[in-house]
């Protein structure tokens, strides 16, 4: 009854499908509560997932891993309820498997397709998407370009590239299976455990939101970047034996790794070892639910230095749309892993002891972290409050953060008080933000953008200022075109101007940023991006069937 009811209400509720909505699926997925606090590389991913949807029926555990938007707890389960009950035929269907939920199906709508697999569970072969985009843009006179392309053929093999100013930055050849889950060669990321050993690309740093307590592993994934070094690029491989799953890789820099990893109901565990010309690591971790309850961990051991770390993390799902989450670490000074992303403060795994907590309710998340660096004796002390709730066309926001450093002569504390205010009404949106920083003196900040979202997108911001010290600055992040991150730190006085426009797959984006009564130059740019795109082509020699 209560499955059917949840699929009735999702049924009967429109999604909004816009620029703001897909923004706050990343933040909810991610564990961020600002796109400022993301990457550029973490945001590509994202937008490349969003752009070839993975088909949820014909999906291995794999491919659903690989995503990073699941546990594995997740995962099992929606591979049973298609054992058991048949395809997933939409979002509704999709927040009634258990463990997922009605916000995340609504997340996840962006990321997945729901085709059916076929007669008697034949999945649907054959089908290709190829695209590619080209960038060229000039700031200051400097002129820049890039390009990408990639291509997937029956949702198993895949091939992709990124060219930056005439350099090739990253490629991969790619195969998805069922027992031979991935074979990639080329540039892949690997993100196993709760990353305190292997986490390449970004992670994120802080405790913006309960989510960002624990990390879900997304295993080997090939990668197409414009950041090569944030993924390792050679050759790797995993097979999956039952609930049993074993990674091998290695690459030209001299690094294997292997990672092993068993599920069970309630129970996941793996172990991971590394080495590299510096030096051998190993760490062990696990993630178990009892009740209501999540506990996560993993230790490891850095035999170059002798170093060790270790966390353990608790998440309490309360209810719907609350939860409760404690996390304890301690990183020895002389531990340090290359390809560590596991929760801290500050910007590497290693040299501090720490715990943190948080709560999120439908309409408010607090969390406070303190942080001791024993090497520099050293402390940090951090707390966020972010408060949002809606009402009807409009949301406004609203997001204190406050940082404390005891032993700091200068900038031992740093306040930020941010209020957002969205609005929609069908296609027509906008946004408003007031921001104010205090460090060594208050920084200030406003902007206000409005923007028709359809077939064709126009958006126009304009950004005004005041800061006289850098230690004030105010980062935000600014609507770009597909592939590229923009997000410029503001410092002094003056205004900013932007402009947006977007038709099926050519983009534009016009800026300029000025420093009246200043000697400071002002700055401009121009950004174009055409795009072509083929979705669903039906080549004239297929596959072979099976896997």
């Amino acid at each position: 009854m209560l499955r059917l009811l949840t699929i009735a209400i999702l049924s009967l509720t429109p999604a909004q499908i816009n620029d703001d909505s897909f923004q706050q699926a990343v933040l909810r997925l991610s564990g961020a509560s600002t796109l400022e606090e993301l990457s550029e590389s973490e945001l590509e991913r994202y937008q490349s997932l969003s752009d070839h949807p993975l088909d949820l029926n014909s999906a291995s555990r794999s491919q659903l891993s690989s995503t990073g938007f699941f546990t594995p707890f997740q995962v099992a389960s929606i591979l049973d309820y298609i054992r058991s009950d048949g395809d997933i035929c939409s979002v509704a269907e999709l927040a009634a498997v258990p463990g997922i939920g009605l916000q995340l199906a609504k997340d996840l709508e962006y990321f997945f397709t729901f085709r059916p697999s076929g007669v008697l569970g034949a999945a649907n072969k054959g089908s290709l998407y190829a695209d590619a985009r080209m960038r060229q843009s000039v700031k200051n006179g400097r002129w820049t370009s890039a390009f990408k392309a990639s291509s997937s053929l029956d949702s198993r093999y895949g091939a992709a590239l990124a060219i930056k100013d005439g350099a090739l930055t990253s490629g991969s050849l790619s195969y998805s299976g069922r027992v031979l889950s991935r074979v990639v060669a080329g540039n892949f990321s690997a993100r196993f455990g709760q990353g305190l050993l292997l986490w390449s690309g970004f992670s994120l740093s802080g405790f913006s939101g309960v989510s960002a307590f624990t990390r879900n592993a997304s295993g080997l994934a090939p990668c197409s970047t414009f950041s090569p070094e944030s993924s390792f690029c050679g050759a790797a491989a995993s097979v999956e034996l039952g609930h049993t799953s074993l990674s091998l890789a290695a690459d030209f820099q001299g690094v294997q790794l292997v990672n092993m990893n068993h599920l069970w109901k309630n129970t996941t565990a793996g172990v991971s070892a590394v080495h590299s010309p510096e030096g051998y690591w190993i760490s062990g971790d696990f993630r178990s639910s009892i009740g209501k309850v999540t506990f996560s961990g993993e230790g490891a051991l850095d035999f170059a230095s002798g170093g060790s770390a270790a966390l353990l993390a608790g998440v309490w799902n309360i209810a719907y749309g609350k939860k409760a989450a404690l996390l304890a670490r301690a990183y020895s000074p002389s531990y340090s892993s290359p390809w560590a992303g596991a929760a801290r403060s500050a910007s590497k795994t290693s040299d501090e002891w720490g715990a943190a907590a948080g709560l999120q309710l439908p309409w408010l998340m607090v969390s406070l972290d303190a942080a001791w660096h024993p090497s520099k004796e050293e402390a940090q002390f951090k707390g966020i409050v972010n408060l949002q709730k809606s009402f009807g066309a409009f949301t406004p926001s609203l997001k204190l953060s406050s940082r404390y450093r005891p032993q700091a002569a200068k900038e031992a504390l740093r306040n930020d008080i941010r209020f957002d205010l969205d609005a929609a009404w069908g296609r027509l949106q906008a946004h408003i933000r007031l921001n104010a920083v205090g460090c060594t003196g208050w920084g200030w900040l406003g902007y206000m953008e409005a923007g028709w979202k359809g077939e064709a997108a126009l958006w126009v911001r304009a950004t005004v200022f005041g800061i006289d010290s850098w230690a004030d600055r105010i980062y935000v992040y600014e609507r770009d075109v597909p592939g590229s991150f923009s997000v410029p730190a503001y410092y002094g006085r003056g205004y900013a101007l932007s402009l947006y426009a977007g038709w099926k797959e050519l983009k534009l984006r016009l800026s300029t940023t000025r420093y009246p009564g200043s000697d400071k130059s002002p700055s401009w740019e121009v950004k174009l991006m055409i795009g072509m795109k083929s979705q669903n082509l039906r080549p004239m020699l297929s596959p072979m069937a099976g896997e």
